[in-house]
């Protein structure tokens, strides 16, 4: 995600962390929860609002499914 994202935009890694988030508690598959950026951040919820911006999160995310599918099947 971070690579295609900052081919183009200046991005932070808040990095990988573990906790019992509600939305995965009890998931009995493979899941992430991926924070792409704070709306209520004047700068961040600029680049969330830009298509092109969403564009490259979306590749980010689909290419790291894809990715992890190669490796673990």
């Amino acid at each position: 995600l971070l690579k295609s994202v900052r081919a183009s935009y200046k991005v932070s890694d808040g990095g990988v962390r573990e906790a019992p988030f509600w939305v995965l508690v009890g998931a009995l598959m493979p899941a992430v929860l991926i924070e792409i950026g704070y709306i209520s951040h004047p700068e961040e919820s600029q680049k969330i609002a830009n298509s092109k911006y969403q564009d490259h999160i979306a590749k980010g995310i689909a290419d790291g499914v894809d990715e992890y599918f190669a490796k673990n099947l």
